[in-house]
């Protein structure tokens, strides 16, 4: 192999970070092809189905700031099934905070607000996201 030159490669991006708060994001499914609706993506080894989506900042200093993140949905192990009840959860909160829910509401409105027809519902909801630690962003 012949050597490459990086010399005149435009320098890596910056992967500042967002620092740790409270965000007003979009959130953007990012489609793969398994699962029933064809949104999750099959991990590597093939054990576990992910959702892969992403946060993006929409008001403020971080505005258009991009956050990926992923979660397991389904698998064939123990901790699969543990990393999938989280991700319930997860999407629960996404859920309740676009929708306006508050946790404790049992109502048949409430319970009716959290059902979805498919993981690709969360798609362009707008939430409050937050964290205690900064988060790398593309």
């Amino acid at each position: 192999m012949a050597p490459i030159d990086l010399n005149n490669a435009a320098p890596q991006r910056d992967f500042a970070t967002i620092p740790p708060g409270v965000y007003s994001v979009i959130v953007k499914v990012r489609p793969g092809a398994a699962g029933a609706d064809g949104v999750l993506t099959r991990s590597n080894d093939g054990q576990c189905e992910l959702l892969k989506y992403e946060l993006i900042v929409d008001e403020g200093e971080h505005t258009k700031s991009h956050i990926f993140d992923q979660m397991v949905m389904r698998g064939t192990s123990d901790g699969h099934a543990k990393a999938a009840e989280i991700s319930l959860s997860r999407l629960r909160a996404l859920v309740e905070s676009a929708r306006g829910i508050q946790p404790n509401d049992q109502s048949p409105e409430a319970r009716q607000a959290r059902s979805l027809n498919s993981l690709a519902d969360i798609s362009g909801l707008r939430v409050a996201a937050g964290h205690g630690k900064n988060w790398p962003r593309g």
